[in-house]
């Protein structure tokens, strides 16, 4: 998604150049193939990925610091006639070119800055699930991105690791992270002040802020992922490459000296490419890798766990997976992670269960413990989980429930698998009573899950005998339905007419084997 995003941001930004600089010639068409192409590409760019929504900066950076809102000057005109129409053209080419910013910039930043001021808490709620805070996670940024241009100028491949999900947390403003402020606020003032006597300069390290100033700010993301840095390394090659081999009219200058920079990082790169693709070549080996760098990585020991699950090695998965507990003893994801290795014994530890009611009811709500609390009440109903009683799937169900840090749509889906725990195991009044909690909060899941609760429903009354309260959420459904993004497992229609002859066995038996895909991307579990 990154690529591609990063791709569409190319395309416009290599369009706006070309146009823009060819604007006072044919105002009108390159005026309207600037639009398109530019409003084509960053839509395409969105729709790959959110941070495509940083063309708008993007845009403007390039036209203050290239071309500094200036139109090319062009030779003296050879009469009165052409000196007319060149100033005509040249005056379309301005009001052309601030109608193209007050749409591609201004619009767009303005109703940026609206919806961000407007939705400051919502925005910033995810810091619940998160193991620090608005604070924390600035302090922690600002050693991030010079993380990042060290990854650019001086790669290390122990540092490029496809974890990094333990990386070390900022708490205080202290002089390291004072010191790394100062060095932002200095290349940005260098940014500034040299627009106009360096531009490439001024070029290359605005697209590099640029391109962390969505997803190393202030949104509740994870701290650090390698492909965040994916344009701002252009911004970064793109000054290097032109103070190194020098402009057409320097290239003799130090021709040796450049040459040999040049393949001296060529050589490195191709190095160090080639060492981490050994690395890659198998998926235990990225993983050790990661753990080399970050020992206390939670995702790391758990991939790790699903590798030796995956072997039929369990005792080793075990050893990860309990070094993840250690790790993360906030977290329930771990712990559930452990459950799932004694699903096929008899039993399990009398400590772990009581470790796991625990975190899930006062722990973080990570994506780990969604999807393993999804995963485990899916095991039972397949009946794949022995070790693991109803009575107790459902107490640890019940007590994420509890989770003052779980959202509506968590509450929808820790409902809606309580109630097919309940309905697999023949609680079917308990079960009903689930599925229409659930309901209450089926506007907050994505459209293809909302008739599950109501479904859920009518699969329990039926269970019940209770055709009455079946056809009525039946007709519920039905209602809904007429939605074409929501989706239903019944045949409305007719099974209102032959209620009474529904093999609700075999409905049953089919809701409750499918699983709610989690809206998270994700996934830790061994089951996912």
């Amino acid at each position: 998604m990154t690529q591609l995003s990063t791709l569409f941001i190319i395309i416009a930004l290599l369009s706006y150049v070309a146009f823009r600089a060819r604007l006072h010639q044919r105002p009108f068409m390159y005026g309207a193939g600037m639009l398109l192409t530019v409003g084509i590409s960053g839509l395409m760019g969105v729709f790959s990925k959110e941070n495509a929504a940083l063309l708008p900066l993007y845009l403007l950076a390039v036209e203050c610091i290239v071309f500094q809102w200036k139109l090319p000057r062009t030779e003296k005109p050879r009469s009165h006639a052409e000196s007319t129409s060149r100033k005509n053209g040249t005056k379309a080419a301005r009001h052309i070119l601030i109608a193209f910013h007050a749409i591609f910039v201004v619009i767009p930043l303005s109703a940026a800055l609206i919806y961000v001021i407007i939705n400051w808490s919502d925005l910033t709620h995810g810091y619940t699930n998160r193991q620090f805070t608005l604070p924390e996670r600035l302090l922690t940024e600002a050693h991030v991105v010079w993380f990042y241009l060290k990854a650019i100028i001086f790669p290390r491949v122990a540092d490029m690791t496809l974890f990094h999900d333990a990386y070390p947390i900022q708490s205080q403003l202290d002089i390291a992270t004072t010191a790394a402020f100062a060095g932002h606020a200095i290349s940005l003032i260098t940014m500034i002040s040299m627009a106009r006597k360096a531009p490439v300069l001024a070029l290359g390290i605005s697209v590099f802020y640029i391109s962390h100033a969505l997803e190393s700010t202030f949104i509740p993301l994870e701290l650090v992922f390698e492909h965040r840095n994916y344009l701002a390394t252009w911004g970064i090659m793109f000054t290097l490459t032109y103070y190194i081999v020098g402009t057409p009219g320097q290239a003799e200058k130090l021709k040796f000296a450049r040459y040999t920079t040049v393949v001296s990082i060529i050589a490195l790169f191709s190095f160090m490419a080639h060492t981490r693709a050994l690395t890659w070549q198998k998926e235990e080996l990225i993983t050790i890798a990661a753990l080399e760098k970050y020992p206390n990585s939670v995702r790391a020991l758990s991939h790790l766990a699903n590798i030796n699950l995956k072997r039929g090695s369990v005792e080793y998965a075990r050893h990860y997976i309990e070094s993840a507990v250690e790790a993360a003893p906030d977290q329930a994801g771990p712990a559930l992670h452990l459950l799932f290795t004694y699903c096929k014994a008899d039993s399990y530890p009398e400590e772990l269960h009581d470790r796991i009611v625990h975190t899930l009811r006062t722990g973080i709500a990570t994506v780990y413990a969604q999807n393993g609390a999804y995963s485990l009440a899916m095991l039972k109903n397949k009946g794949e989980c022995i070790a693991v009683k109803t009575n107790e799937v459902a107490k640890f169900l019940l007590a994420f429930l509890e989770n003052h840090r779980i959202n509506n749509e968590i509450r929808y889906y820790l409902l809606l698998q309580l109630g097919r725990v309940y309905l697999a195991d023949g609680q079917a009044e308990a079960a009903r009573s689930s599925f229409n909690k659930a309901t209450k909060y089926q506007s907050h899941a994505p459209y293809i899950h909302r008739l599950m609760a109501l479904e859920g429903s009518v699969l329990s009354s039926i269970e019940l005998k209770d055709m009455k309260s079946a056809t009525k959420s039946l007709l519920e459904i039905n209602a809904l339905a007429s939605d074409p993004r929501l989706k239903s497992i019944f045949n409305i229609e007719g099974t209102i007419e032959n209620l009474e002859e529904i093999d609700d066995e075999a409905l049953k038996l089919k809701a409750i084997k499918m699983a709610p895909i989690s809206h998270n991307k994700t996934t830790h579990h061994p089951n996912s």
